[in-house]
């Protein structure tokens, strides 16, 4: 059973490719927790749906940009 936070955020997961993506970082996410840390960056394409999701969990999800291009997301919590 979802809460209502987790219903809310895979609400935003429209594609298989957005659920595939939101489902690898958060591993990787809970992995870096385990271990203490307070971020993850994920150098890679994340759609703004993903974004939104986990935004809605509580993340923060910051775009770091290389000459007017997104190339990374720092992702934090």
């Amino acid at each position: 059973m979802l809460t209502a936070q987790e219903a809310r955020a895979v609400a935003h997961l429209i594609t298989a490719q957005d659920f595939s993506t939101h489902k690898h970082i958060e591993i990787r996410i809970w992995d870096c927790i385990q271990n203490g840390g307070t971020s993850f960056i994920y150098a890679g394409k994340m759609s703004d749906n993903v974004i939104k999701a986990f935004e809605a969990l509580g993340y923060t999800v910051t775009p770091m940009q290389y000459e007017d291009e997104v190339k990374m997301y720092r992702i934090s919590w």
